[in-house]
């Protein structure tokens, strides 16, 4: 279901909802670059553990207008928006892949409304050195990092904007075939057995319906998870669980195990057999199996 709540100044915020409208919230902020759909098979899992699954566009993806500059706590400050004018008042914060600096951000801001955070697929902030680099990009060509890495690390819109114009235009594009075929090399043995018609079908789709009003969310979120994330890690008190595959071709083991001690009392499940996109939305019962324990002592 998808559901347009008009906003203030004639602005529109979408989600999409699955499980239980009545069960405990839980806000997922989906990957970059996605939108706010999620889903169908996650619908009955939900429901089983009391969940309410509740995902929102970032803004500058599908039916929110773009912020241009928004950095992690502009994403924050939306996501609580949002959340107030859905009447959620306590929700776990669950994010995937570019989704976690966000979902990270709100535990560490939002405190108590946000009684547990999950992660999975993702990597540790920029430490604020001059010559940092993500764990994922240490082996990636001199010439990847300069022209995919360096502008997003300085800032430079334009030329993180150039960086995935020609990316952006290839997915607007694809059918799920010719998806499959150009992205092989990025997508682990784990990934293409989990990619079958109903799962790529799904998230291709999504990709191109946050990419459908233009790149700007893309843009955003390359800088903002490239830079320092302006939160605290140590902030998290929460109860913190980080899931990571350990064929994750699009982050590596090393990202998580370097974010998981930055977070006080953080879980760390390395999970075999497992890659990116297959961890993120097919193997999400022990997530939501871990969501609903939290839930229920919290």
């Amino acid at each position: 279901m998808v559901t347009i709540i008009p906003a203030g100044g004639g602005a529109a915020i979408s989600f999409d909802e699955v499980g239980d409208p009545a069960g405990f919230p839980v806000v997922f902020h989906n990957g970059t670059p996605c939108s706010r759909l999620l889903p169908d098979w996650w619908d009955s899992l939900a429901k089983a553990r009391g969940l309410r699954i509740v995902c929102f566009d970032r803004p500058g993806y599908g039916n929110w207008p773009a912020q241009l500059g928004r950095t992690v706590l502009d994403v924050v400050a939306a996501t609580a928006r949002a959340a107030d004018m859905l009447g959620i008042d306590r929700f776990v914060s669950w994010g995937a892949s570019g989704g976690v600096p966000f979902a990270i951000g709100c535990a560490a801001v939002l405190g108590e409304r946000v009684p547990a955070v999950v992660v999975v697929g993702g990597g540790a902030p920029n430490d604020g050195s001059p010559d940092w680099l993500p764990e994922w990009a240490r082996d990636a060509s001199p010439e990847d990092i300069e022209r995919g890495f360096r502008p997003a690390l300085a800032g430079d819109r334009l030329a993180v904007a150039e960086a995935v114009q020609q990316s952006a235009a290839e997915l607007r594009g694809f059918d799920v075939p010719g998806w499959l075929e150009a992205w092989s090399d990025v997508f682990s043995p784990a990934d293409k057995r989990a990619l079958d018609a109903e799962t790529a079908g799904f998230l291709l789709g999504n990709i191109q319906e946050a990419l459908r009003p233009g790149i700007e969310g893309w843009v955003d979120d390359q800088i903002a998870w490239a830079q320092p994330w302006g939160v605290e890690l140590a902030a998290v008190r929460q109860p913190a669980a980080i899931w990571h595959g350990e064929e994750d071709r699009m982050k590596t083991p090393a990202d998580a195990r370097l974010l998981a001690a930055q977070i006080p009392h953080a879980e760390l499940f390395m999970v075999e057999g497992q890659g990116h996109p297959s961890l993120i939305y097919r193997h999400v019962e022990p997530t939501m199996d871990w969501i609903s324990e939290h839930v229920a002592s919290a």
